[in-house]
């Protein structure tokens, strides 16, 4: 299934239909039980975590990896938009891709100083406590609480 060492292509184990494309270092928030679009038929995805048992991502409250993407964007920003820059003003030729980096740098920095932002004002916590309420919310369903169990998820024995 692993294309590579970080993009994964997940396919339904029941229809084998194509879920999608996912980096499998990524953290999702949210139920692991999942319904296939195409067949129906339920099955778990172990890419969700339930906030409630497993707590946040280990990086969800560091500032200093987002300070490090805010400098990273801005430095690929400033380099791929000076080259830009130098091609189209001295060698009379375009090369998009220039500019597309410039911009891949901007949304870099942006989601830095965004991240760091919402953490540094407290948002993303109030924002997490909110995921792991709803998470408690259907651990409390016994049902669905041993279905996760029964996928071999740890769920503790007060949600049992």
């Amino acid at each position: 299934m692993p294309s590579d060492l970080y993009t994964n292509k997940a396919g339904c184990p029941n229809c084998g239909a194509d879920i999608l494309f996912y980096n499998s270092l990524q953290w999702y928030y949210g139920s692991p039980l999942r319904t296939c679009r195409r067949c129906g038929a339920e099955y778990f995805d172990d890419r969700y975590h339930e906030i409630e048992i497993d707590g946040y991502e280990p990086d969800a409250f560091n500032i200093t990896k987002d300070r490090l993407a805010a400098v990273v964007g801005l430095i690929i920003t400033v380099v791929f938009a000076c080259v830009h820059v130098f091609e189209v003003t001295h060698l009379t030729r375009f090369f998009p891709g220039y500019a597309l980096l410039s911009l891949i740098g901007v949304f870099a920095m942006l989601f830095g100083i965004t991240d760091a932002v919402m953490i540094a004002t407290g948002r993303k916590e109030k924002r997490l406590e909110k995921l792991r309420c709803r998470s408690e919310e259907r651990l409390k369903n016994k049902q669905y609480a041993h279905k996760l169990y029964n996928h071999g998820y740890k769920v503790p024995e007060k949600y049992l």
